[in-house]
């Protein structure tokens, strides 16, 4: 066993017993209000502009991973890779329990389950507060780089930080819980497509 493949198991197991006691401390119900109160025509619009947005996300990640060279595919993980982690070993560390065979399900459920706080708690940090755009660029690239923290390769970042820029436009619009929204449906649809990837890989 790698150190990296260690590592995995080790915040794996943190998130997995942090996420059960979420599920079992009752808030989950406050957290779901943001999906209440919008019109059917609100669901329809943010529902297409989130489909939009992860692609274009998606896209950027493609296009920086192949024209960026070995600078948008680092990562901090890289430097406990060994060559039997794989070419490019760069990974979200919040989702590695997802690609253990059976557990993966179970840790799905719970990490959709806890999607709408995960996404408060970044809206919270990196939204609240935001005066104009000049301050939401710089705190949507903020937003996109931290997310090397949890592994994720230079290339996510920055298309990250288009993420956070629309996250941004949806808190001008309408606040704390219409960023929410945006970012747990963003949240939703990326769990989606990872999903669909390791059923089919």
């Amino acid at each position: 066993m790698t150190a990296l493949e260690v590592l995995k198991i080790a915040v794996g197991a943190y998130v997995t017993v942090d996420f059960v006691r979420y599920a079992r401390s009752g808030k989950l119900s406050r957290h779901l209000t943001i999906f209440r109160g919008w019109a059917p025509v609100e669901w329809a619009k943010i529902i297409a502009l989130v489909l939009v947005e992860v692609f274009l996300v998606f896209l950027f990640i493609a296009l920086l991973w192949s024209f960026g060279g070995p600078v948008m595919r680092w990562g901090w993980l890289t430097m406990l890779a060994t060559p039997a982690d794989g070419p490019d070993p760069g990974t979200n560390l919040m989702i590695a329990p997802t690609s253990i065979p059976w557990f993966g399900v179970a840790f799905f459920a719970l990490l959709t389950i806890n999607l709408p706080r995960l996404a408060r708690r970044e809206e919270e940090v990196f939204r609240r507060g935001t005066r104009n755009w000049a301050h939401g660029i710089q705190r949507s690239f903020k937003f996109g780089m931290i997310h090397m923290v949890v592994g994720v390769p230079v290339a996510a970042g920055l298309a990250l930080s288009f993420a956070g820029l629309f996250f941004t436009w949806r808190y001008f619009v309408g606040g704390m819980r219409a960023a929410c929204l945006a970012h747990t449906l963003h949240n939703l649809l990326v769990v989606i497509i990872v999903a669909m990837a390791l059923l089919f890989a």
